[in-house]
C-alpha cells in the first residue's frame, strides 16, 4: 500500500437528519421574527393609514382620527403602541384592547408641535404575532389667519336696499395660507370680491365686502365662514344688521377731503342726499366746525323716496394745518341723524419766488431737471423735472439762500452734468 498513488479525491458532506431538522427550525424561527416586525398587516387595516395635520400652530394641539378594522375571522388585541417623536401620541388609550372579528374601533390621534417646520412620524400597533403602522405628518408654524374687523354690524338698512363694509383678512402665520371657500349664513347676508382659492403669503392682507340686504324688518343675525389651511382653518366673522321699514336717508359720500386750500381763500365740494322706502324730511343740519359750512340748501326740505338732492360744503381755512369737522343732518328717517365726515388742509401763500431760466441743450433733449441747495456747490436736492427751459420755485423763504443747477436728460435717460451753478437770495 505504501507504493499506491492517489489519482482524485472525491470528498462527500455528510448532514445527520436531525441536524437538518433544526435548521428548518432554525429558519423556522427566522420566518417568526421577521412577520413579528413588519411594518404594516393587513390583518389590521388602519382607514386612513396615513394623517396629514396640515399647519398646526407651536404650542396649540390638533386631533386627527383613523379607523383600526379587524379583517380576520378571530379578535386582534393590541398589547403596545409606540411613537417615532413625542410630537405625535394617541391620547385615552388603555392597554391592552381587543377588536373582535370584522369589528372596527376609532383611534384619536394628537399632533402638538414643538417648534416651526415639518414634522414626520409614525404610530406603531403591536400584538403578539404582528404589527400595524400609522404614517403621521405634521407643520409647526406660528400665527393665524386673522380678520378685521373681527365682527360686523350693519346697523338699521331700510328693506330692499344693500349696505356693503370692508373686510380684511390677513395672514400672520410663517408659511403661506391658502383660503379654500367662504360662505355667508343668514338671511341677507352676503359677500364680492373674494373668490376662492386665494393664496396669502406671510403677511399679506387681502380685502373684500360683506353685504346686507335685509328681507323683512327685523334684526338679523348671521356670519362668514372662510375655510383655508390655516392653524385656525374655519375663521368666522359674526355679522348682524336690523332690517327697517319707512323712510330711510343716505349720504353721496360719507367722508370730503378738500386738500390744500389758501388761508383766506374758500373751496367748495359737491354732495348730495337720498331718500328710500318713503319720502323724507329733512329739518335741520348743525357743523362743529366754522371752517365747514353748507351752501344750496334752506330747511326744513323733503326728499321724495328714490331721489336725490345735490348741495354743497365749504371748506374756508381760517390757519394753517389740517382741519377736521363734521355736518350732521337730521331728519325723520328711521336711521336719522347722518353725518358727513370732512377734512382739509389751511396752507399760507408763498410771498417769494425765484424764476430760472437757461438756454436749451444743443443735442436732443427729452427734459430737464432742476436742483437746488442751501449751500453753494452742493449738495443738490433734485426739485423739478420739465420739458422746456424754465422754472419757478415758489417754495422759498424769506432771508435764506438758494443755489441752483440744471441738467439735461436725453430720451433713453442719460443725464448730463451739472451747469453753472446760480444764486438767489430772498430778501
Amino acid at each position: 500500500m505504501a507504493g499506491m498513488k492517489l489519482s482524485r479525491v472525491r470528498t462527500r458532506r455528510f448532514l445527520p437528519r436531525y441536524v437538518t431538522v433544526l435548521a428548518a427550525l432554525f429558519i423556522l424561527g427566522a420566518g417568526y421574527a421577521q412577520t413579528a416586525l413588519a411594518s404594516t398587516s393587513t390583518k389590521l387595516a388602519c382607514k386612513p393609514d396615513t394623517l396629514q395635520f396640515g399647519l398646526v400652530e407651536v404650542g396649540q394641539t390638533k386631533t386627527l382620527s383613523t379607523t383600526l378594522v379587524n379583517t380576520t375571522s378571530g379578535s386582534i388585541t393590541i398589547s403596545k403602541i409606540t411613537k417615532s417623536t413625542s410630537q405625535f401620541w394617541a391620547p385615552g388609550v388603555t392597554l391592552p384592547f381587543t377588536i373582535g372579528a370584522g369589528k372596527s374601533r376609532v383611534l384619536k390621534i394628537n399632533f402638538k408641535p414643538a417648534a416651526a417646520g415639518l414634522v414626520n412620524g409614525t404610530l406603531s400597533l403591536y400584538t403578539r404575532t404582528f404589527s400595524t403602522t400609522i404614517y403621521l405628518h405634521g407643520t409647526g408654524v406660528k400665527g393665524w389667519l386673522k380678520a378685521n374687523p373681527i365682527s360686523l354690524s350693519f346697523g338699521s338698512v331700510p328693506v330692499g336696499t344693500s349696505k356693503a363694509d370692508s373686510i380684511t383678512l390677513t395672514n400672520t402665520v410663517s408659511v403661506g395660507v391658502r383660503v379654500s371657500q367662504v360662505s355667508a349664513y343668514g338671511t341677507g347676508f352676503s359677500y364680492r370680491g373674494l373668490t376662492p382659492p386665494v393664496f396669502l403669503s406671510p403677511g399679506q392682507s387681502y380685502t373684500f365686502k360683506a353685504i346686507f340686504t335685509p328681507k323683512s324688518s327685523s334684526a338679523v343675525s348671521g356670519h362668514l365662514s372662510i375655510l383655508s389651511n390655516a392653524p385656525n382653518p374655519t375663521l368666522t366673522i359674526p355679522l348682524s344688521g336690523n332690517g327697517t321699514s319707512g323712510a330711510h336717508i343716505s349720504l353721496g359720500a360719507t367722508t370730503l377731503n378738500f386738500g390744500s386750500v389758501v388761508v383766506g381763500t374758500a373751496k367748495s365740494l359737491g354732495a348730495s342726499l337720498s331718500a328710500s322706502g318713503a319720502s323724507v324730511t329733512v329739518t335741520g343740519a348743525t357743523s362743529n366746525s366754522t371752517e365747514f359750512g353748507l351752501n344750496g340748501l334752506s330747511f326744513p326740505f323733503t326728499i321724495p323716496a328714490g331721489q336725490r338732492i345735490s348741495f354743497s360744503i365749504k371748506f374756508a381755512p381760517k390757519i394753517s394745518g389740517t382741519a377736521y369737522g363734521k355736518i350732521t343732518f337730521n331728519s325723520n328717517a328711521a336711521n336719522s341723524p347722518v353725518a358727513e365726515a370732512l377734512t382739509g388742509t389751511g396752507t399760507t401763500t408763498s410771498q417769494h419766488l425765484v424764476s430760472l431760466s437757461w438756454k436749451p441743450s444743443t443735442s436732443a433733449v427729452a427734459h430737464y431737471n432742476v436742483y437746488r441747495s442751501g449751500t453753494s456747490g452742493g449738495p443738490y436736492t433734485k426739485i423739478a423735472s420739465v420739458p422746456g427751459t424754465s422754472y419757478t420755485d415758489t417754495a422759498v423763504q424769506a432771508g435764506r439762500s438758494y443755489y441752483y443747477v440744471t441738467t439735461a436728460v436725453s430720451s433713453t435717460g442719460k443725464e448730463s452734468s451739472h451747469s453753472n451753478q446760480v444764486h438767489a437770495l430772498i430778501p
